[in-house]
Formats: C-alpha cells, sequence, structure tokens
C-alpha cells in the first residue's frame, strides 16, 4: 500500500507496535491510534514515513514516551498524546525534541 495516505485504527485494542510498523507505507499523512491500548511507544515505531503530519495516540495507557520513538519525522505538524496516564517529565520533552 504505497500509496496509502490515512490510516485509521481508532478503537481496535492494539496493545503495542512493532518498531517499523508503518515503515512500508511511504505516503502516509494521518495515522490515528486513538483509543487503543498501546502503553509504550518504542523507538524507530513510526520511523521510515518522513511524510507523517498527523499521528494521534490520545486515549491509551501510554506511561512513557522513550526517546527516539516519534524522531525522523520531519514533516510532523501534529502530535496528539493527552489522555493518557504519562508525566510530562524530561523523558517526554527529549522525546519530542527530537522530532
Amino acid at each position: 500500500m504505497p500509496n496509502l495516505r490515512t490510516l485509521k485504527l481508532d478503537g481496535n485494542d492494539i496493545t503495542e507496535l512493532e518498531p517499523g510498523a508503518a515503515s512500508n507505507l511511504p505516503s502516509l499523512l494521518e495515522l490515528y491510534l486513538s483509543n487503543n491500548k498501546i502503553a509504550k511507544l518504542q523507538p524507530g515505531t513510526v520511523s521510515g514515513v518522513s511524510n507523517l503530519q498527523y499521528l494521534y495516540l490520545d486515549g491509551n495507557d501510554i506511561t512513557e514516551l522513550e526517546p527516539g520513538a516519534v524522531s525522523n519525522l520531519p514533516g510532523l505538524l501534529t502530535l496528539v498524546i493527552y489522555d493518557n496516564p504519562m508525566c510530562f517529565g524530561a523523558s517526554v520533552v527529549a522525546a519530542v525534541d527530537q522530532v
């Protein structure tokens, strides 16, 4: 699916994403992963999706956003991570700072 622009996986009880899970979707602009059960976003999970502009992770169980989890996304305009049980400490700032 190299031409896929939008992928909506909201509310599917997804618990984890493998690093590089979206790497075969180079044209992806919007990725909706809201209202799942994702607890951790590992480094490289969305790497290789350089055109990604919108990443929705709200309403999950994310407690930590590891450094490198959302890196190498030069086109990212919006990262939605509210409604997760995470503390916005140094690790979140470091992870987002790499965008």
